[in-house]
């Protein structure tokens, strides 16, 4: 009987065996999928994929065409069915664009493949501050999708990308901005250039090739927007158009002219600082126009020329006791190219705030206003563009008729912070007061009190300012208010408030968020309690976490039950003011602090299919389980898992049959709650339960 078995399992074999070569004989042979010809270290790197019916005794031949007129001939022959790559090291790249193509052949030879050349890349300019490149096209007809990358290298100092141009451009404009030497003015720097095709399979590069460039382009001119006087500080703020076309801008140089031939450099914006105006305090004389002009300079110190001047306008006003009317006069704009076309008048009187009491014409500058009796008055004037800039004021020039009846308390109702560059300070006024000014001032830790500005009384109640030259996340500001009457005589000062600095840890050894903050000091009525408030990162607004009492300055939160959290937990502290004598009690806001935990990561090393632990998914907490993505890869570099679902784990098997038992590669990656991104990769081995 055993030997009727192994008779019929040989006829089996041979018969099978004649079927599959016969099938291979009569399959029609085809050529590789030629894919890139890229130019690497002065070689062609010829890169194809083997076609679906290669066989063992199939081999490759490789034709090359210099493009130069002979013809395509052949380079290699007899490459084995498997190879997927050739070097091609008898060439220069560098003199022209060149040809490839490949055929396969056996029993038979297959049509050849498609045509890709080398992408030759040119410089015709030289010795200018733009590099104009120009190059071949690696296919014929040229690529309908993908792109071309651009890729710099200066003196040897590194290539970098500079650009992008779809597959229809073969061209492409690099301005070198920066390029020079101080100390050569002549000086030519050596720059190479290199482009690349992406494509899924492989990247082509172009050859190398060098020009000798240096930056001789000037920023262009800087046009003031406007200059102006504010007429709350008396001080000039100038504002212009930023410069978008020069990335080595450096600075604007502002300069104040005081006459045709006297001038001071009064200021310098750094680029960096991203801000496109100047505030100007130090003027020696607020009574007279100012002129200013901003030069702008790049890193090789170039300017361009002198930009117009643009001059300020400055009011004053005159009163005589038994007069019923005001002198108001002011001196003209001077910039616009679009000129003037009409000047605004505003009033304030009695403090109650600037309304339009009158336009005029371009050309005048003086005017009489009736007043009443007893009053304040203050006044500025504005003039507005025949273009789109934003209008220019005088400073306010001010008159009181009478003498002002003076307030009876000024009390600073709280600090708060709005955020971290932002501190709101409320004062609490006696509004019975005419003509009352107040004195902001402000000490940063325990240094001296110093002036931000002052401000006129208003109907409302409380005054609010907003502090934004601050660090509220680590430094305690102590503010208080001075009053004045409307003949500017001091009256008194104001308690004294600071803002909240709020700190806080995190540690992961005992899953603890640590919190300290300072006291609020003070209130009248002081502080009745501190409310923790608390935000998880998946969370949009904050939420009481618990109130303590207004001695506490500390706090722990256990926070392991919200393993399952992003692992970011936000915190801020509200202190409640208890019951004072102006019957105003408020609040105040700490800066906000996110701390961070580190996210726990636990990744099995084998999975046992048919067995208890069939299936690989890792366990983890503290992660942003959205941004999650696992990959596995067999020894050959084949992707055969990937899923972005943190529950979805790998249960063994790759198109509908379990994977044999072998060590495969996963590459996992995930963010933190604060987006810091995490990658882990390691093996995992599979094996079959029983075997």
């Amino acid at each position: 009987m055993k030997k009727r078995v192994s008779i019929f399992r040989f006829w089996f074999i041979a018969i099978f065996t004649i079927t599959v070569a016969l099938s291979a004989k009569a399959q029609v042979l085809q050529p590789p999928n030629l894919l890139c010809a890229s130019v690497e270290n002065g070689d062609v790197v010829l890169t194809w994929v083997i076609p679906a019916n290669a066989q063992p005794s199939h081999m490759y031949r490789i034709q090359r065409d210099l493009n130069n007129g002979t013809g395509f001939i052949t380079i290699a022959d007899g490459l084995i069915y498997t190879s997927t790559i050739y070097t091609d090291g008898l060439v220069d790249p560098s003199a022209g664009s060149i040809s490839y193509r490949i055929q396969t052949y056996g029993s038979g030879s297959s049509a050849w493949s498609a045509k890709v050349s080398t992408i030759f890349l040119t410089l015709p300019n030289i010795g200018t501050s733009i590099a104009q490149l120009s190059w071949s096209a690696p296919y014929d007809p040229p690529p309908a999708t993908g792109a071309y990358k651009i890729f710099r290298n200066i003196e040897g100092a590194g290539e970098i990308q500079v650009g992008t141009v779809p597959s229809s451009v073969t061209t492409y404009a690099d301005t070198l901005f920066g390029l020079c030497d101080q100390n050569d003015p002549n000086r030519l720097f050596a720059v190479q250039y290199r482009v690349s095709y992406q494509r899924a399979e492989c990247e082509m590069f172009s050859n190398p090739d060098t020009g000798n460039y240096k930056d001789e382009l000037p920023p262009g001119y800087t046009e003031i927007e406007t200059v102006s006087v504010d007429p709350l500080t008396g001080f000039c703020n100038i504002s212009w158009y930023p410069i978008t076309n020069a990335p080595d801008l450096t600075d604007y140089t502002i300069k104040e002219y005081f006459s045709a031939t006297e001038q001071e450099v009064i200021g310098v914006v750094y680029v960096y600082e991203g801000v496109n105006f100047w505030i100007f305090d130090e003027d020696d004389n607020l009574n007279d126009a100012t002129s200013f002009q901003i030069l702008a300079h790049d890193t090789c110190g170039q300017e361009l020329g002198l930009p117009p001047f643009y001059t300020t306008m400055r009011a004053s006003s005159s009163y005589q006791d038994c007069d019923q009317f005001i002198e108001l006069v002011w001196t003209k704009y001077i910039g616009w190219e679009e000129g003037v076309s009409a000047q605004n008048i505003y009033v304030n009187k009695d403090n109650a705030g600037y309304q339009l009491i009158e336009t005029v014409s371009a050309v005048e500058n003086a005017v009489q206003l009736e007043i009443e009796p007893n009053s304040s008055y203050c006044f500025y004037v504005e003039a507005v563009s025949n273009g789109s800039q934003r209008p220019s004021t005088t400073n306010s020039t001010c008159v009181d008729t009478d003498y002002p009846e003076v307030i009876e308390f000024n009390y600073l109702n709280r600090v708060t912070t709005i955020e971290e560059k932002r501190i709101q300070i409320d004062l609490l006024q006696d509004i019975n007061g005419i003509g009352t000014t107040y004195e902001l001032l402000r000490a940063k830790g325990d240094d001296p009190f110093l002036s931000l500005g002052t401000y006129a009384e208003i109907n409302n109640p409380v005054i609010t300012v907003y502090d934004t030259d601050v660090n509220a996340s680590n430094t305690v500001y102590r503010y208080k208010w001075k009053a004045f009457d409307g003949c500017g005589a001091e009256l008194a000062e104001s308690n004294t408030g600071k803002n909240i600095v709020l700190n806080g840890i995190t540690t992961s050894e005992n899953l603890i968020n640590s919190l300290q903050w300072t006291n609020y000091s003070t209130w009248d009525g002081g502080v009745d309690e501190y409310r923790i408030l608390r935000k998880l990162g998946s969370e949009t607004d904050f939420s009481l976490l618990t109130t303590l009492g207004p001695g506490e300055l500390g706090y722990e939160e256990d926070i392991e039950p919200f393993l399952l959290e992003e692992g970011e937990f936000c915190y801020k502290i509200l202190a409640v003011e208890g019951t004072n004598q102006y019957g105003s009690e408020t609040t105040s806001m700490s800066n906000e602090i996110c701390v961070t935990q580190q996210p726990l990561m636990w990744i099995p090393n084998a999975i046992v299919l048919n067995g208890y632990n069939d299936v690989f998914k890792p366990v983890a907490g503290f992660i942003d389980f959205q941004s999650y993505e696992m990959e596995i890869y067999n020894k050959w570099g084949q992707r055969i898992f990937s899923t972005n679902d943190f529950e979805i784990g790998w249960d063994g098997f790759y198109k509908g049959n379990s994977v044999p038992p072998d060590y495969y590669r996963y590459i996992i990656v995930y963010r933190d709650g604060s987006g810091k991104s995490y990658v882990e990769q390691g093996v995992v081995y599979v094996t079959i339960a029983g075997q």
